[in-house]
C-alpha cells in the first residue's frame, strides 16, 4: 500500500506548481468553469499579473511549453494556458495575489 501512495505522489508532482499547494489548488478551482464565468477570471487574472510585471508575459512566452501530446485541461484554451504558464515565472506576491483573486472569485462564483 504503501508503495502505491510513493509511486502516486512521485508521478503526481510533476506539474511545476504542485509544490505550491495553494496554487495548485487555486488552479484547479479553474477547472469546472466554462465560457463567460472562466474568460472574466482569465481577463483579471492576466491583469493581476501585468500590475505586478508589465513584461512578464511577454519575456517568458517562448519557454511556456509547446508539447501537443502532453496537454494539461488549461491548453485547451490559448489564454488561460498563457495565464497559468506565466505564473511559473511570477513572484511570491503576484502569486499571493492570483491565489486571493481565484479564492475569493471561486467561492462567489460556485455559491
Amino acid at each position: 500500500m504503501t508503495e502505491k501512495v510513493l509511486e502516486f505522489n512521485t508521478h503526481y508532482k510533476k506539474r511545476w506548481y504542485d509544490n505550491h499547494s495553494k496554487l495548485m489548488h487555486a488552479i484547479h478551482m479553474l477547472k469546472p468553469l466554462k465560457g463567460k464565468a472562466l474568460d472574466e477570471i482569465v481577463i483579471e487574472l492576466k491583469n493581476i499579473i501585468c500590475r505586478h510585471d508589465t513584461d512578464l508575459i511577454d519575456r517568458y512566452f517562448m519557454a511556456f511549453p509547446l508539447k501537443p501530446f502532453k496537454r494539461r485541461w488549461y491548453d485547451k484554451d490559448p489564454y488561460l494556458w498563457i495565464v497559468i504558464n506565466s505564473l511559473r515565472f511570477a513572484d511570491q506576491d503576484t502569486l499571493e495575489d492570483v491565489i486571493e483573486f481565484i479564492s475569493n472569485r471561486y467561492s462567489v462564483t460556485s455559491g
